[in-house]
């Protein structure tokens, strides 16, 4: 089953200020079209979407807009999330583990529990934007090249556990920069932050039906129809 295929993605002040924290670059750098991407709402946005993403790129760190999903034949939305047991091995991957890495500064991501096809909306119990880990890397896309990134994956912690297998490598703030420049930070110390969340660190709760259609963008699809779960 995918992780996470369904984020959102809000730019407001915290998204702007944590953004700013990650990357050396100003905003004001980006042209007109990618400047949009970065300033639009997105409450439920789904593979093969243009995000914003900080990586590495010259020696420092850019935000700069990718592909949300690397393309294969099979899968036109691309594959969006990576398992970190492979990212080595795998031939999809080969060369961006502990090279080409990526942060995505997200409000939170739907999940769908297994047995009854709930959706839920987690996100940070603190309140603030979530970081989540990715790989980056050029791609060919309908013949034109374009920087595609994935999502790398983990074991879920208690909390991810009640709805699903898998949850997104979900970084803390002082823990990005260094996934980002991932060749200084070394392979060994890259694997130490691909590990589930701490419990506690996330919270999540149901939601509407609404959001099972990506023709859905509305604010109100986060509101809880039910009790908290941390």
């Amino acid at each position: 089953m995918t992780v996470a295929g369904r984020i959102v993605y809000i730019w407001d002040p915290k998204t702007q200020a944590l953004l700013r924290r990650l990357s050396d670059v100003p905003f004001d750098a980006l042209d007109e079209r990618d400047r949009h991407v970065l300033e639009k709402d997105r409450y439920n946005c789904p593979p093969a979407s243009h995000l914003p993403v900080v990586a590495r790129r010259d020696g420092r760190n850019e935000l700069v807009v990718a592909r949300w999903g690397f393309p294969i034949p099979q899968r036109p939305s691309g594959v969006f999330n990576a398992r970190i047991e492979n990212v080595a091995s795998s031939g999809l991957w080969r060369g961006m583990w502990g090279a080409g890495h990526c942060a995505f500064v997200v409000r939170g991501f739907y999940e769908w529990r297994r047995d009854d096809r709930t959706p839920f909306f987690l996100h940070r119990t603190d309140g603030q934007p979530m970081v989540l880990g990715g790989l980056v890397g050029e791609r060919t896309v309908q013949g034109e090249t374009k920087l595609c990134f994935s999502l790398v994956t983990c074991p879920p912690n208690g909390t991810v556990a009640r709805v699903h297998d898998r949850m997104p490598v979900v970084l803390e703030p002082d823990d990005a920069r260094a996934w980002i420049d991932a060749e200084a930070t070394g392979e060994a110390a890259l694997a130490g932050l691909a590990v589930p969340a701490a419990e506690g660190v996330l919270s999540m709760h149901p939601v509407g039906p609404d959001v099972g259609s990506i023709h859905n963008d509305r604010p109100d699809l986060m509101e809880p129809r039910g009790p908290e779960v941390v």
